[in-house]
């Protein structure tokens, strides 16, 4: 499908709330990309890292599709609400499929869908003070992880999936395997569900400046087995022409990134324990001052026009913002590749940005058959061959490039990182800057945040 015709499915796509933002790794029937959350300021474009260990996947349950329930809600309103008009208008094929979805559901449950919209900034004060009063302002609510984990959940304002249905039978099937160990899993429990899930990052580069720099393309070295943080710096060095820089992109993407891809973790959430004085975290930290230091890197002014114009290589970035750099590059201008491999890394590594899905407040009624419908309404034959694939085709013209981004939203690639959302913030853009601005050895910063960082795990794991 190419660039003009993706267009349309795209912002089809702002208007499906099931539609989640990345590759996903359950893959369901169900078109879903997810509506973006407001774009964040340029230090908070991705998060800083907690990259979980992945549990063991589960059996795969039989399909959702096979399972039905048989209730009547009693003309009740459901009320599902997010940050965005969730409209189904139009006559694309997706959309009147869900419309009769709908319709059909209604009918035979006896019941009336609302969708509507709050404001982005008040979810989570209308969700808490509603919950308090035990009059839930909706039955199901789009939240981010950062809202969701640890506050809500620690505070137990949020149903757990687990308490409600079989999760891994044929009820909880239509979630995909990446939510359910990672996403939307915290403290051992499931707190959110999708019928897809997409997202990716890594390094978008300009395909057209390298060919003028007369660098070889960037998937040779993945496919050589060679792209590590030493090729990595080599290419970005290579790029110092006439001006020219080799990478860029904001401190917290391009340490999440470099602290996941060597294997490390800003902190363990199996374990409850920080993870900023582990060696291979430090050594990720070392790696960033270098590429802060080396002529190499520029980080000044603005970034992401620096790219888009010409003048760097390289970008650090997450699956939003492909969007953007394509329009200014041109299709087939751009191009990506996962973020190099670290020297104790095993395999290349994505970070979330931040996970957004779809949970029940503490004190809704019927809830699993409120989850039920939820799946149910967004249950259509796709016109997408793949997740996530309009959203590619419309970024990128070379295969190879749509095959990487794919890869980097799947497990166990795909790191959910926790820790700008459990770390107190002003800690963590303190971290970052001692890391970038002052320079100070690693090892220092370490001690200076790990007591700090350690109480916030620990309040971020205690019992409800």
């Amino acid at each position: 499908m190419k660039a003009k015709q993706t267009a349309l499915l795209l912002s089809l796509a702002s208007v499906m709330a099931f539609m989640a933002a990345c590759s996903g790794a359950g893959t369901t029937s169900g078109t879903t990309e997810v509506a973006p959350a407001p774009a964040p300021a340029a230090e908070e474009e991705t998060p800083a890292a907690e990259p979980a260990e992945q549990p063991a996947e589960q059996p795969a349950a039989e399909a959702s599709d096979d399972f039905t329930m048989d209730f009547d809600l009693g003309g009740r309103e459901v009320k599902v609400t997010a940050w965005w008009d969730i409209k189904f208008e139009g006559d694309h094929p997706d959309v009147v499929a869900v419309r009769e979805n709908i319709a059909e559901l209604e009918a035979k449950h006896n019941f009336k869908v609302s969708f509507i919209t709050t404001p982005y900034d008040k979810m989570v004060e209308q969700f808490t003070s509603s919950v308090m009063a035990g009059e839930p302002f909706a039955d199901v609510v789009r939240l981010e992880r950062r809202a969701a984990f640890p506050g809500l959940v620690t505070s137990g304002m949020m149903t757990p999936l687990d308490d409600i249905m079989d999760i891994n039978g044929p009820q909880g099937a239509f979630i995909p395997e990446l939510l359910k160990s990672q996403v939307a899993n915290f403290n051992g429990k499931l707190w959110g569900f999708e019928r897809s899930y997409t997202d990716f990052s890594g390094i978008y580069y300009n395909k057209n400046l390298l060919k003028d720099l007369g660098i070889k393309d960037l998937h040779e070295y993945v496919e050589e087995g060679n792209w590590t943080w030493e090729t990595f710096m080599e290419v970005a060095n290579q790029a110092v022409q006439g001006g020219k820089k080799g990478y860029t992109g904001s401190k917290t993407t391009l340490t999440s990134l470099a602290v996941v891809s060597n294997g490390g973790n800003y902190m363990d959430l199996d374990t409850g324990k920080e993870m900023l004085t582990d060696p291979k975290t430090q050594e990720a930290f070392s790696f960033v001052q270098e590429l802060y230091k080396s002529n190499a890197g520029d980080f000044e002014g603005d970034i992401k026009q620096k790219f888009t114009k010409g003048e760097v290589l390289m970008i650090g970035g997450v699956q939003w913002e492909g969007e953007a750099y394509m329009n200014e590059l041109g299709f087939g201008g751009l191009g990506f590749v996962p973020f190099p491999l670290g020297p104790q890394g095993t395999e290349f590594k994505s970070i979330s940005n931040p996970p957004n899905f779809w949970v029940i407040p503490k004190g809704v009624k019927d809830a699993d058959k409120i989850v039920y419908l939820m799946d149910k309404i967004w249950d259509i034959e796709s016109s997408e061959e793949y997740p996530n694939q309009n959203r590619l085709e419309s970024y990128f013209a070379d295969d190879k490039d749509i095959q990487a981004a794919i890869q980097m939203g799947q497990a166990p690639a795909y790191t959910v990182v926790d820790n700008i959302y459990i770390f107190p913030t002003f800690e963590i853009y303190k971290l970052l800057d001692q890391l970038t601005v002052e320079m100070l050895a690693p090892a220092t910063i370490a001690e200076q945040h790990k007591q700090v960082l350690q109480a916030a795990i620990d309040d971020a794991l205690k019992q409800q």
